[in-house]
């Protein structure tokens, strides 16, 4: 993204020069600009929580909600609502931070935010719901790619690690925690925030272009197709084996649809190269094709779980929504713990792997800036170290995992009544 590179060379030569030094030194990293980086993070940190309430915070209330609207049968949309218009638009937000004002932009998502969000609170019933959770996803998929350019562009070097570790956090602990209702004056403040205290670089500038080609950039004809395709294969999903069987015309039809849309929507994007919602150029990176395959099967299971337990709680365990959500704020928690886990170990392994750096610097750059500062001797030992903590923060989560597994079996068993069946 030119604007993003752009932005980054002249913070690199101006605000946070980062250079090799000493172990012990004072001098690694020059002073940044306060004002400028307070008001990013501030943006920011602002930003990420509500993007966290508004991806999770419905998992809590799931089961309040249908029993308002009676819409058990609909539980699943009220998620993949909100993520599908989260990953189809995800790249169309991209292009719109490239080819326009970044801030304007930031503005712009944070109003569609806000109107979806409005539109789930007025919700008389469950299909209006459902419109604006969409809505919101719409909003979010700005959000999301928004603060991340944000710091690229706006933060210092030495702030970037720490300024994503902190969204990363806010995310974490707002997706269990926060209300409904709050959305609302929560994004008017990320917004004033935005709007007052947002500095953008002179040198992010827009890609220059014209109407046409930013129109063919942002690729709509791809995020039709694609969202076309996936809702043929949610109503399938929904439909098969539970109101209607496999082999009805209406599932039939909607895989069909699914696998002809998906097909024309692969077939669009070879055809539209570099212009396209999956860069060719991007998705050939091995590195960058693991990682989102790693994450897709990452999310499949984070997901389930943060959606269904509250639903196990509350409907099984007799618990209030309130109590719902302490029982599922371990997940927030280590998420933390995990950061601070990496991190400490890093610090430690670094003495013995690259003995002639500081650790606090190393840790100050970027891990994707790792090999611009360091020189090329020192990379094997920077790595190893990584690994190290990476290896530590995984290695955490096993015995968790072995706990929460002998916790559940030791659960009662309970047989509910035939009437509490029909109902």
């Amino acid at each position: 993204m030119e604007m993003t590179s752009d932005a980054t060379k002249n913070h690199a030569s101006n605000d946070s020069k980062v250079r090799v030094v000493p172990n012990g030194s004072t001098e690694h990293i020059a002073a940044a600009q306060s004002r400028d980086t307070a008001g990013t993070e501030a943006a920011s940190q602002d930003s990420d929580s509500i993007t966290g309430w508004r991806l999770t915070i419905i998992a809590t209330a799931i089961p309040r909600i249908t029993d308002q609207f009676h819409s058990l049968d609909q539980v699943g949309w009220y998620a993949s609502a909100l993520f599908l218009a989260v990953a189809a638009t995800q790249s169309f937000w991209g292009k719109a931070f490239k080819f326009f004002p970044l801030k304007i932009v930031y503005l712009v998502a944070i109003f569609i935010f806000e109107l979806g969000s409005l539109l789930c609170g007025v919700a008389p019933n469950s299909s209006t719901l459902i419109a604006g959770r969409a809505i919101t996803g719409f909003g979010v998929a700005g959000y999301l790619a928004g603060s991340y350019i944000i710091i690229g562009v706006c933060a210092p070097e030495k702030h970037r690690p720490a300024l994503t570790a902190l969204m990363g956090s806010a995310y974490s602990i707002a997706s269990v925690v926060g209300p409904f209702y709050i959305n609302l004056p929560c994004g008017a403040v990320a917004g004033a925030f935005v709007f007052l205290f947002l500095r953008i670089p002179s040198a992010a500038k827009p890609a220059q272009a014209t109407w046409k080609e930013k129109l063919r950039q942002m690729d709509i004809t791809g995020v039709i197709l694609v969202t076309a395709a996936v809702v043929c294969y949610l109503f399938a999903l929904q439909w098969g084996g539970v109101s209607k069987d496999w082999g009805s015309a209406d599932v039939v039809g909607t895989l069909v649809g699914f696998t002809s849309l998906l097909t024309l929507f692969f077939v669009h994007e070879w055809w539209e190269g570099e212009r396209s919602l999956l860069l060719p150029s991007v998705m050939k990176n091995r590195t960058i094709l693991s990682g989102c395959i790693f994450s897709f099967f990452i999310a499949g299971h984070f997901y389930i779980l943060l959606y269904y337990l509250p639903i196990y709680f509350q409907a099984v365990r007799g618990a209030s929504a309130t109590a719902s959500v302490f029982q599922s704020l371990g997940g927030a928690i280590i998420v933390s713990a995990g950061q601070s886990i990496f991190q400490n170990e890093l610090i430690d392994a670094l003495p013995y792997t690259s003995p002639n750096l500081d650790p606090k610097a190393v840790l100050a750059v970027g891990a994707t800036d790792i090999k611009n500062v360091f020189p090329a001797s020192e990379l094997p030992g920077i790595y190893d170290a990584y690994m190290k903590g990476i290896r530590l923060a995984f290695a955490c989560s096993i015995p968790m995992s072995g706990v929460a597994a002998l916790v559940a079996i030791s659960q009662p068993w309970f047989k509910l009544p035939k009437e509490q069946k029909k109902e």
